[in-house]
This record gives C-alpha cells, structure tokens and sequence, in this order.
C-alpha cells in the first residue's frame, strides 16, 4: 500500500470516546435539571414547595425527594383514621373543613365561629394526582431529542 505524503490522519479513539461521553452527560444534566423545574412547578401553589435533590451515581442519576407530603399526593393515601397525637381530642378553628359527620353533628357544625372538635377522623384518603408519571412522560421525548442532537453534533465534529 503506498503512503500519499502529507496525508495522514490519525485519530485517538479515546479522546473522542472521552469527548462524546462528556457531551452526553452534560446534556443528561440539563434534562435532569428541566424535569426538576418542572417537578417544582407542580408543587410551586404548595404553601411549603417540595424540595428536589439530584443525586449522581457512576450508572446515572436519580431525582428524589424526602418531603413525604409529595409522596401522599403523587401516590395517593388509603382511607384512614386521623387520631391526635398530643392531645385528647382534634380541634378546628371557625372556617375550617371538617368532613367527617361524626365531627360535625359533635362541633355544632351550624355555628360557624365556634371552634369544632373531634376524638378521630375518618380520612377519606387521597387520590394520587400521578406527578411524577406526568412529568417524566412530558420530559421523556425531549430528552431523548435533546440528547441524540447532541451526540450527532459530538460525533460531527
């Protein structure tokens, strides 16, 4: 084979190989960091807004979160019984919601600037409002277009 002089390329593998890699996780960082935005938008009307926290492995990253009021809502809670804790009985101040009719029919539930009390509450549960399913099927198609332009500009150049 005869060599053509002054035309010779060479390429080292591993600086492109290190180069698309670090192209690719950066742009997964931003796709993490938009799917964070948008999971504190869902809770942005929250009087305490839910807390995210990115945490990065060598396989990847995972968003989590610890405020378990996030989780009540997102998965939804069984009917339960609400029961006081350093207390003897529940109370409600004048403009409250109380639900259950035991409470009611015990709190005068006709005078609305009397306080309400109750011995439990019969929770009805909650229904899970799904967030994070919403969120990640939202996210999921521009990410992936997000990352593949990107890895077709890494490889490009």
């Amino acid at each position: 084979m005869r060599r053509i002089k002054g035309f010779d390329i060479r390429f080292d593998l591993n600086k492109i190989a290190k180069s698309v890699q670090d192209s690719v996780r950066k742009e997964i960082k931003n796709q993490q960091r938009e799917t964070v935005r948008e999971l504190k938008r869902e809770t942005s009307y929250w009087k305490r807004a839910a807390v995210f926290d990115i945490n990065e492995t060598d396989e990847g990253a995972t968003i989590s979160t610890n405020d378990p009021r996030y989780t009540w809502v997102d998965e939804g809670t069984k009917p339960h019984v609400i029961r006081p804790r350093n207390a003897r009985v529940l109370r409600w101040l004048p403009g409250s919601r109380v639900r259950n009719e035991i409470a009611r029919r015990n709190a005068m539930a006709d005078r609305s600037d009397v306080a309400q009390y109750a011995s439990s509450v019969n929770h009805p549960g909650i229904r899970p409002r799904n967030f994070t399913d919403t969120v990640l099927r939202r996210r999921e198609k521009k990410a992936e277009k997000s990352i593949s332009q990107v890895l077709e500009k890494a490889i490009q150049s």
